[in-house]
Order: C-alpha cells, then sequence, then structure tokens
C-alpha cells in the first residue's frame, strides 16, 4: 500500500454501509391543509358575511389556495377577508395503528367571508368580488340566492360550523374502523351486553 491519500470526489462521504437519508414526506397540500384560527371579532364582523361556495368534490384546498392567491394579486384584502374549507381532525385507529386524519364536514364546499352592502334590507356583495370567486377555476357557484345575486348563510349557521372546526382542532374525535368479523360489545341501548 503507498501512503498516498485516497482521491476526493463528490460522493467521497457517503459510505457503501450507510443509508442516504431521505427528506420527510410532505403532502401535496400540507399548507392547504392548515386552517386559520379565527377569533369570534372575525367570524362575527360587522358588514361582513360567509358565503358558501360550491367546488369539485376533492378540489376544496386547491379553491382555497386559488381564491387566496387570486385575493393577494388583486390587493382585494379588504372584500374578501377569509377562506376556509370546514374539516376536523379524526383519530384513525386501522390495524392497531393510530393516525389524526382530517375530515371534511362539507366535501365539496368552502366557506368564504366577504365583505357586503345592503341593497333594501338583504346583503350583497359588489360585482368585483362575484366575479373573483366565481371566475376561480374548479368553482361551480355560490348557495343560495339567485346566480348573480348570491345570499349569505345566517351569522348561527356559520358561527356553529366554525366553532365545529375549531373543536375539531382543538379536541380530535376517534373513529374506530371495525373489520368484518370482529368480536364488538354493544354498551347501550336495547341489545346492552350483546357480543
Amino acid at each position: 500500500m503507498s501512503d498516498e491519500p485516497a482521491p476526493v470526489t463528490a460522493l467521497s462521504h457517503v459510505r457503501p454501509t450507510e443509508k442516504p437519508k431521505r427528506a420527510p414526506r410532505r403532502r401535496k397540500d400540507d399548507d392547504a391543509l392548515e386552517q386559520e384560527q379565527l377569533t369570534d371579532d372575525e367570524i362575527n364582523a360587522p358588514g361582513r358575511k360567509w358565503y358558501f361556495v360550491h367546488t369539485y368534490s376533492g378540489h376544496e384546498n386547491k379553491v382555497r389556495s386559488a381564491i387566496k392567491a387570486t385575493v393577494e394579486q388583486m390587493d382585494a384584502k379588504d372584500k374578501v377577508h377569509h377562506v376556509v374549507v370546514p374539516t376536523e381532525d379524526e383519530i384513525e385507529i386501522k390495524e392497531g395503528q393510530r393516525r389524526t386524519v382530517k375530515r371534511k364536514l362539507y366535501p365539496g364546499y368552502v366557506l368564504v367571508q366577504i365583505e357586503t352592502n345592503e341593497e333594501g334590507g338583504i346583503p350583497r356583495i359588489d360585482d368585483e368580488s362575484w366575479h373573483l370567486i366565481k371566475e376561480t377555476p374548479k368553482v361551480m357557484g355560490f348557495i343560495g340566492g339567485t346566480r348573480e345575486r348570491p345570499l349569505p348563510i345566517k351569522d348561527s349557521e356559520a358561527d356553529v360550523i366554525l366553532r365545529r372546526v375549531q373543536e375539531g382542532v382543538d379536541k380530535p374525535k376517534p373513529k374506530v374502523l371495525f373489520e368484518p368479523g370482529e368480536l364488538v360489545r354493544v354498551c347501550d341501548g336495547p341489545f346492552n351486553d350483546f357480543n
């Protein structure tokens, strides 16, 4: 053997016994799944109403991201305030593995808080806000009212939905999936103590 140092290459630091380090896996929509934490003042702000927007099923997070990007690009933050995909966390136990999953409360729908004006006692959104939402890809339209003049949901309904979303984040509900043939015990009702 000679005393010459081994040549240095781009892979000199990699040893054959070492496993290559893998980057942590991220879902494509991880950023879109992060929900805004809204305060009571933001939920019930005067002059703003919540509207349900109908989207292609499975594209709610893409629509949310697209609306937020359009609002940012058009500098319309004073017209469209919040975009929420109503979800709740569930603890799913499958094959003995415990994991937290997000479940959409209303698949195919997104809640949007928009600045409104009163016209004859009826809350209305302006044409710019209407076009901003309606022209977003994968949006089918607003729920309620007419095609050109959507109506918001009641403040009490919005409050219930957004509180449920908040509770789902704070305290996930357990969801147990049973396999066919698995033994279960009934604890309540007319079949109490049955296996």
